[in-house]
């Protein structure tokens, strides 16, 4: 698996081809009928630098470790984060905001054992209260040193939260969560200027951003259980992926993330020890007193 990940992050993208491609692409489809003579070479450059870029992510997602991460993305221009979105696609200058769709073939669990037996080594229950961005280097998952590969240097989405209860693992020293890439319409203006400053991979590109179907679906202010991996050489957890990672408070009796490889809250807590199940639910049921079975 080394030597693959090695060999993916010798791939580059051409800028020439990226820059040619995008501009046909945002070409009126008035001046694209005048050129019909082109239209199969447009499509095959389009389909290149889908590829290319699909290429570029894999090696930043994969990380050491084999690990996967993801970042959010929100066809509609809203990230489901209730944050103060300041952007809607264009800068302070009026300028488009240009953003580098990615994807990755992430690992899905079957169920409550698998999950917390691979990688989910960290279970809690918080609150988000805040969203920030941040250029790490991708193979310590920690702030780029002088040492850093500029390959390595990518943007985060830090997901601020405080912890209410710790199920498995550590979690007294956790106060962000964090996903490689960045959102979509969302303070791009503050993305675009921390990746130039930290000199993040492709910054020229736009903003890295997971597609809709892989996006994670978080909202600061709302309360999860989360399950996710951390590492030995920093105390900030990632997803392990954007489906079953967190889970909603409001339903722990009905498999949520994956379809076709739900899980319930009820299955990860009670493979974790009986106790911890029977805790949450009596506590849940004080708070639901409306509840029936």
């Amino acid at each position: 698996m080394k030597k693959y990940v090695d060999y993916l992050d010798g791939v580059e993208v051409d800028a020439a081809l990226h820059e040619r491609t995008m501009k046909r692409l945002r070409q009126s489809p008035a001046a694209r009928r005048k050129r019909t003579g082109f239209r199969f070479a447009g499509l095959a450059a389009a389909c290149a630098v889908v590829i290319l870029l699909c290429v570029w992510a894999i090696p930043g997602l994969v990380g050491t470790g084999n690990n996967v991460e993801l970042g959010n993305n929100d066809n509609n221009g809203n990230n489901g984060n209730n944050g103060n979105n300041s952007n809607n696609g264009n800068n302070g200058n009026n300028e488009e905001i240009k953003y580098a769709e990615m994807s990755a073939d992430w690992p899905i669990y079957s169920d409550a054992r698998e999950l917390l037996k691979e990688w989910g080594n960290l279970v809690f229950i918080g609150k988000v209260t805040g969203i920030s961005f941040a250029v790490l280097d991708i193979t310590t998952g920690l702030a780029p040193t002088e040492a850093t590969e500029d390959r390595n240097r990518r943007l985060y989405t830090l997901y601020e939260v405080e912890i209410i209860v710790s199920y498995k693992g550590d979690a007294s020293d956790v106060t962000y969560f964090k996903v490689i890439g960045g959102l979509r319409d969302y303070r791009a203006d503050e993305q675009l200027r921390i990746m130039k400053e930290g000199n993040a991979r492709w910054w020229e590109y736009g903003i890295p951003i997971f597609g809709c179907d892989q996006e994670l679906k978080c909202e600061i202010g709302k309360t999860y259980l989360f399950v996710m991996l951390k590492s030995e050489t920093g105390n900030t957890p990632k997803i392990l992926n954007p489906w079953q990672s967190l889970y909603d408070l409001n339903d722990p009796l009905t498999g949520q993330g994956f379809p076709n490889r739900e899980i319930s809250i009820k299955e990860i807590l009670s493979e974790i020890g009986q106790e911890d199940w029977d805790s949450f639910w009596k506590q849940w049921l004080e708070q639901h007193p409306d509840y029936q079975e």
